[in-house]
């Protein structure tokens, strides 16, 4: 990788001070394209441009009064707007936290703003007219102001810039919260800075000539991260709504092409998604062949969804090589581990599997999410705390330089998982030659009849069925008092809800074929109504807490199977 003068900056004001100050004599830049067809050249602003207006931004809010290290929550759609209002808060010496706005609708903005403002008590949101409206129940007292109402003011000179150390804060980044309450990760300049070079160092390449095209929200770590990194090591940035994407995935893919678009990053389940949606007249004379890397975190990867996306997508140039399945966590600022270069697989290079045999001889295919980057360490270990044989499954715990300092003016959340500068991830999983595998949460597990099992091992047996589209099954545990042991539930978001009992029995005999075995129970429900996290990822545990009280409720009588559950056939 070119080394250049800025990539010794210690904190996020040097780098931004670096596009004004003569260190970067070219400036590449931001640009927002939505459907409707906004040209890269006519939308594109310069990180320069950003930065000037940043400061504007943050005489603005010492204007009303914030002061360094004040929370000021961010609740502004896909824009420049929100650029220039998070890089402003850091000028001013506010920690900045990303939150969920109007687009994901009133009910999840509700619930993270109420949960989020009990603990970290932000003196002001910055949103749109729209989202203050709505957010007023849930703020308990915080100030909402449009952006454009700050109080006018001219612009901090640099000498007026807030000037943190690297190991002082720069932002908090809100949790997923897949098993529980979103907390909220306090990281530091050394922290983000850090994650950002190595990552570009682990991956061996000029990132300094990418360009991304990205469509995931800015207040998920991943699109946040990589809006940063894209300033630190100046190369365009193309971000398209989130909301265009689920309305037209494909768009994502055109606009990739459009723009000679290197790098992208999703989730599993919009790869999915695409290969869902996908119509060859509506991707007539789209090359994908320009597409360098494509990052698959945030959840599970499921090597049949990027099985399936290769082989929809090559007859338009895309190759299995860009593929970069990762393993990361917001507690980390993102990235943990890279795929390694050399490894070679029928979808490309830096894809390594392998099959796990259980006892029961059933199997599982799991996806190597590469090696720690540099400056990480990677353990795994038993119950009690002790390392593990290479190979052996356990807990995951990770020791970097990318750490959060902990959670947010929560010391017992902290103390849970930070200990003697190990971070529990509370995820399970194994390491073999170096490259870490993961198998699931530790909270999710499900115990039948003494054996563990990891909830995707059923969710990708029923996806197998037509009608179930990746991410619309959720296999949970509820606790049988009567066993005295645990019962597998699937809840399901049909794809047609036509015939569900035969449905029901297709699916009882799908698990039966690879676990000798059904569930207690199918449970058919609305699409949506299972709970996700802002990022989509599925919280179970939230979902077994819902059936429980009754709040989750099915659209169609469940029919508990009590002849064929967790018996060998």
């Amino acid at each position: 990788m070119k080394v250049e003068p800025w990539m010794d900056m210690l904190t996020l004001v040097d780098v931004l001070r670096s596009y004004v100050d003569g260190s970067r004599p070219v400036s590449a830049g931001l640009a927002i394209i939505r459907e409707r067809g906004v040209s890269l050249a006519a939308d594109k602003r310069s990180f320069r441009c950003a930065v000037e207006q940043a400061l504007v931004v943050a005489a603005r809010l010492r204007a009303r009064g914030v002061a360094p290290g004040d929370v000021v929550f961010i609740a502004l759609p896909t824009s420049q707007h929100f650029l220039d209002a998070w890089l402003g808060c850091v000028l001013c010496g506010a920690l900045p936290c990303s939150i969920p706005g109007a687009e994901q609708g009133a009910t999840p903005f509700a619930r993270h703003m109420q949960a989020a403002t009990q603990s970290l008590r932000p003196v002001l949101l910055l949103t749109t007219g729209i989202v203050a409206e709505a957010s007023t129940p849930a703020l308990s007292g915080v100030e909402s102001v449009a952006l454009q109402e700050l109080p006018a003011a001219s612009a901090l000179e640099w000498s007026e810039v807030h000037r943190p150390l690297a190991g002082d804060l720069l932002h908090l980044q809100l949790t997923s919260g897949s098993t529980g309450v979103p907390k909220a990760a306090a990281l530091s300049h050394r922290s983000v800075i850090a994650n950002i070079a190595l990552t570009a160092r682990a991956g061996e390449a000029d990132v300094s000539r990418d360009c991304g095209v990205l469509w995931l929200p800015l207040f998920h770590d991943m699109g946040l991260i990589s809006l940063l990194s894209a300033i630190y090591h100046n190369c365009d940035l193309v971000l398209q709504p989130p909301e265009d994407f689920i309305r037209n995935p494909l768009g994502w893919l055109r606009q990739l092409a459009l723009h000679g678009g290197t790098t992208s990053a999703v989730p599993n389940f919009a790869l999915a998604y695409c290969v869902r949606r996908y119509r060859p007249n509506l991707m007539e004379g789209v090359d994908l062949s320009c597409i360098r890397a494509l990052v698959v975190g945030a959840e599970r990867v499921h090597v049949e969804t990027l099985e399936a996306f290769a082989r929809t997508f090559a007859p338009h140039g895309f190759s299995g090589d860009a593929f970069y399945p990762c393993y990361g966590s917001a507690e980390l600022t993102l990235a943990i581990t890279v795929p390694t270069r050399n490894k070679r697989d029928p979808l490309g290079r830096n894809i390594a599997r392998e099959t796990r045999h259980h006892d029961d001889q059933t199997t599982d295919t799991v996806l190597s999410m590469g090696s720690p980057l540099p400056s990480t360490t990677i353990r795994i270990v038993d119950a009690e705390g002790r390392d593990v044989e290479d190979g052996t499954a356990g807990h995951i715990q990770v020791r970097s330089v990318c750490m959060m300092n902990g959670y947010y003016d929560a010391p017992e959340e902290s103390a849970r998982v930070l200990n003697a500068g190990w971070y529990d991830t509370g995820d399970l999983g194994y390491l073999r030659g170096g490259e870490l595998y993961v198998l699931g949460r530790r909270k999710e597990l499900i115990i039948l009849r003494g054996r563990n099992y990891y909830p995707h091992e059923f969710e990708e047996c029923a996806i197998e069925h037509p009608l179930i589209d990746t991410g619309r099954v959720a296999a949970i545990a509820l606790d049988d008092p009567a066993s005295g042991t645990e019962r597998l539930v699937l809840v399901v978001e049909p794809e047609s809800y036509e015939n569900l009992p035969r449905l029901r029995q297709e699916l009882q005999a799908l698990l039966r074929s690879h676990f000798g075995f059904g569930a207690s129970t199918v449970m058919f429900v609305n699409k949506g109504a299972i709970p996700r996290t802002t990022s989509r990822k599925i919280q179970r545990v939230v979902c077994a807490q819902q059936i429980s009280c009754g709040e989750l409720v099915a659209i169609a009588s469940p029919e508990t199977n009590t002849d064929d559950v967790c018996q060998e056939e």
